[in-house]
């Protein structure tokens, strides 16, 4: 009975390690995709071949691989358009951090934005990376108008 029950939560396991295997396939695939050229129709065009690629949780671990914050937001919004459905406030704190490691701000007010229409409001934690992101590069006058762009949209 003892070899009975290892043997069914051996396979539990196994399962479980196979799906995450394939998730983690599927989000490279993704992110082999987007990182291989410049953002237009033939990368949507490939984009579309994966059904799940607009996924929430496939989005945001796709997000949370990538490096360009340019390509990270133009996905973000292709993924949106394509549902036709608001993301999740983990997606948009996914995006965020994406422009937090990147130190690049551009769209952050249009995110901003985004989610207070959605109703959400940044993690405490991706406030906070934001923030300290900027004051590592010594840009306080960005770590301060984020914080005022914050406040505008009373995060």
């Amino acid at each position: 009975m003892q070899q009975k029950a290892f043997c069914s939560v051996n396979g539990i396991d196994q399962e479980h390690i196979t799906r995450f295997d394939e998730k983690k396939q599927l989000v490279d695939s993704v992110c082999e995709i987007l990182e291989g050229g410049q953002w237009g129709t033939s990368l949507e065009n490939a984009l579309s071949k994966y059904n799940e690629s607009t996924q929430s949780d496939l989005m945001i671990s796709v997000l949370r691989k990538l490096k360009d914050v340019n390509l990270a937001v133009s996905y973000f919004k292709w993924a949106e358009s394509k549902t036709k459905q608001p993301h999740c406030l983990e997606a948009y704190n996914s995006v965020l951090m994406v422009m937090a490691r990147s130190n690049n701000f551009f769209q952050i007010e249009q995110v901003f934005e985004e989610m207070n229409l959605a109703g959400f409001g940044p993690s405490n934690t991706t406030c906070i990376e934001l923030i300290v992101s900027c004051i590592k590069i010594h840009k306080l006058k960005e770590a301060y108008d984020i914080l005022e762009l914050m406040r505008k949209f009373k995060f």
